[in-house]
């Protein structure tokens, strides 16, 4: 039982909620992740698209792309 009257500050930015969550398993993605995502989110299409998420962001053009060099490709196409 909670005797303690809600927190109007704490509800606000969503504590009450949880919002931001009690687990504190949840780990902050790696560099390598967030790029992979990121890739996979703008150029992967699983219906039209040809071959694996990954081959699909191998075959990317946008060269002015911030992240064009560090998308992931496969070593041999690396060099």
């Amino acid at each position: 039982m909670n005797i303690h009257p809600p927190n109007p500050i704490g509800a606000a930015r969503g504590r009450e909620s949880g919002q931001f969550g009690s687990n504190t398993n949840h780990r902050k993605p790696s560099m390598r992740g967030a790029i992979n995502a990121k890739c996979r989110e703008c150029i992967y299409d699983p219906v039209g698209g040809t071959g694996t998420w990954r081959a699909q962001v191998e075959a990317c053009t946008v060269h002015d792309c911030s992240l064009y060099p560090l998308r992931p490709v496969s070593r041999c196409e690396r060099g």
